[in-house]
């Protein structure tokens, strides 16, 4: 608004503010902190509170402390002015004269004061989304980048990105460039996307937590809102989708792998890919980054889960009462999963046949059945004739009836606890025979049996199906165990004590200090 402009109101301006002479307070044309043409911001005072000097400009922040307005430096103009409204030539008023006729005497309101930085006053830097173009058979890239300037401060100035020439380059990559290039720009300039309603991380969350967490096992679920609720959220909940870019989530990474395993650190960056990758099929804005890139210090401790010998699990079979006998004995002749023998029914074992076919698993928090864990583990599991007789003779004297027909029911008829198995059945026979008890589990009988198919040369995808893992991958890695002795004997079996004692002073079957 100029000087010399008609306000809505029909009165002629008289103040370089922009305030209208007879209108003061309400008119529309007017509204309260806006900002002049050259960038400075124009604070409008609000009546009916504190009395201030009517000679002392009145543009500018207000401080409660002093009472008075301190100004932005806006010059005077001077001359005629053109508005397109109205054209008018008139003598320009001084600030001061302007100020006497107009508000003199009157009460305004401390204006909330900018927020400074250490060169004066600083404004928000609004988030950049840039200009693409095709022009002269190039792809450029248009940006406002800080230059600095002689005196030290910062100018902001557009400049142009050549992307490369159209022959050698192809759309779609110029724009993933000149997507690089708007995130880059932004970073350095301090411009993080605003979050729109729908957009933040935790809408989200709440998002996929409604439309994805229903078709989902609930034993997943909590896994997901421990990780959401414990790291994600308190990290992420109010920030835009676009700005938890690959920046941001190494950053993240590297923050939780101080205080966390790897493992669970890669299994948290699982749920937020989870989440980001719903909320792009849903059309929301995500940055392209590939959490498979996340770089997570693998575990300094090398750990192996435990296992036990066959000859080991013979000597433990005998020392264990009922129930807690057949449970670990049928845990390592068929493989399966804790919450899968303990969610057997009758309806699930087919003695004749010789096969079970678990169908549900039991939920230690719930005490309920559930799903199973993956569709491979639907698959039906043989057993042998001694596991059969062993099953028959548990069902003729030690199984007790239940309404949900149980294998294994506890004193209520409902599923076992894994955990009251483990510590009231098992950990006491591993004390008494002085084994050791750190993360012994029902586990360790899965892992125990997939070593000893792999010790007897069965073949690697043979272990799998026995296992029902989806990938070989996990039963090569995780479930093939050996120790000194097994090597030992590997490398005798191969004789390869005798190949390397060939054409040596060392006479074969003996040894150098014989």
């Amino acid at each position: 608004m100029k000087i010399g402009a008609a306000c809505a109101c029909g009165s002629v301006l008289k103040d370089p503010t922009g305030f209208c002479e007879e209108n003061f307070f309400d008119c529309d044309e007017h509204p309260r902190n806006s900002t002049s043409p050259n960038g400075k911001v124009i604070v409008y005072p609000e009546p009916n509170e504190t009395q201030i000097d009517a000679s002392e400009p009145h543009y500018g922040p207000v401080t409660k402390s002093t009472q008075q307005f301190q100004a932005l430096s806006l010059p005077t103009q001077t001359g005629s002015c053109e508005y397109p409204a109205t054209k008018s030539t008139i003598p320009t008023v001084s600030n001061k004269t302007a100020l006497s006729s107009g508000i003199s005497q009157s009460k305004v309101a401390v204006a909330t004061p900018l927020k400074r930085g250490p060169k004066g006053p600083m404004l928000k830097r609004r988030f950049q989304e840039g200009t693409f173009r095709k022009e002269n058979g190039h792809y450029y890239s248009f940006f406002y980048t800080d230059r600095p300037m002689p005196d030290g401060s910062a100018r902001s100035v557009k400049e142009r990105f050549d992307l490369g020439k159209a022959s050698d380059i192809s759309e779609l990559s110029a724009r993933r460039e000149h997507d690089r290039l708007r995130q880059k720009i932004n970073r350095e300039r301090g411009s993080v996307p605003p979050g729109p309603k729908g957009e933040t991380f935790k809408d989200a969350v709440t998002r996929y937590m409604k439309d994805l967490a229903p078709q989902l096992s609930c034993s997943t679920v909590r896994q997901k809102n421990s990780h959401l609720n414990c790291h994600l959220l308190p990290r992420f909940a109010t920030t835009a989708l676009m700005a938890i870019d690959h920046s941001a989530a190494q950053q993240f990474a590297t923050h939780l792998r101080q205080k966390l395993k790897a493992k669970t650190v890669e299994n948290i960056l699982g749920t937020l890919g989870s989440i980001l990758d719903y909320a792009k099929k849903c059309g929301s804005r995500t940055p392209d980054i590939s959490l498979a890139e996340i770089k997570v210090a693998p575990d300094q401790d090398t750990y192996e889960a435990p296992y036990f010998k066959p000859e080991t699990i013979i000597k433990i079979l005998a020392e264990l009462r009922e129930p807690y006998r057949t449970i670990f004995a049928l845990d390592f002749q068929s493989g399966l999963r804790a919450g899968e023998l303990l969610g057997l029914t009758l309806a699930d074992i087919d003695l004749e046949a010789r096969i079970i076919r678990p169908k549900r698993q039991a939920d230690d928090r719930t005490r309920t059945l559930r799903g199973l864990k993956t569709k491979k583990s639907a698959s039906p599991v043989p057993i042998t004739p001694e596991t059969a007789a062993m099953l028959a003779e548990y069902l003729g004297k030690h199984w007790r009836p239940n309404p949900a027909n149980l294998l294994f029911p506890n004193r209520r008829g409902r599923p076992m606890k894994r955990a009251y198995v483990v510590k009231w059945g098992l950990k006491p026979v591993l004390v008494k025979l002085g084994l050791p008890t750190h993360r012994v589990a029902f586990h360790a009988f899965r892992h125990s049996l997939g070593t000893t198919l792999a010790n007897n040369k069965v073949s690697l995808k043979t272990v799998q199906e026995i296992l029902r893992h989806t990938d070989s991958k996990t039963t090569a890695r995780y479930y093939l165990h050996s120790d000194m002795e097994d090597r030992r004997a590997a490398l005798e079996a191969a004789k390869i004590g005798v190949i390397t004692a060939i054409g040596t002073s060392v006479p074969i079957g003996t040894t150098a200090g014989a």
